[in-house]
């Protein structure tokens, strides 16, 4: 009777790992996949999806940093508490993470984050002038 009850154990345990696994995958996949890009005047908007992924991918070779230093310190000082930005290495490219937790009670649409980020635009602009300086 030990051992049968054992067995059962193991295949419930299995099957909360291999469901937790798989549904991390799918998380992972489906949440942090899309794409975004600035415009030339600095305006940042997110794409037409299904979904609001947790996190953007954003190119930024055509923004014209000086120098990868630059391009991460830049994005280091536009991030605030409801959007992260993290440059890598080269300077080429952002992951942009959106911080849904700081929302409170609210729950934000794809307009609302595009009417924020719009109204990050002129800072951007401006920051971006005096980085390159």
């Amino acid at each position: 009777m030990l051992h049968l009850k054992n067995i059962k154990t193991a295949l419930f345990v299995s099957f909360l790992t291999f469901g937790s696994l798989l549904s991390a995958q799918q998380a992972e996949s489906s949440t942090y996949s899309q794409k975004a890009s600035f415009s030339e005047e600095m305006l940042l908007v997110l794409p037409e999806a299904e979904h609001l992924p947790y996190a953007y991918e954003i190119d930024i070779t055509g923004i014209g940093f000086k120098n990868a230093e630059v391009a991460r310190s830049f994005f280091g000082g536009v991030s605030d508490n409801l959007v992260q930005f993290e440059a890598n290495e080269e300077g080429t490219q952002v992951i942009m993470r959106l911080q849904y937790q700081n929302l409170g009670q609210k729950i934000w649409t794809r307009e609302d984050w595009n009417e924020y980020l719009a109204k990050k635009q002129d800072r951007f602009n401006d920051y971006r002038r005096r980085m390159n300086e």
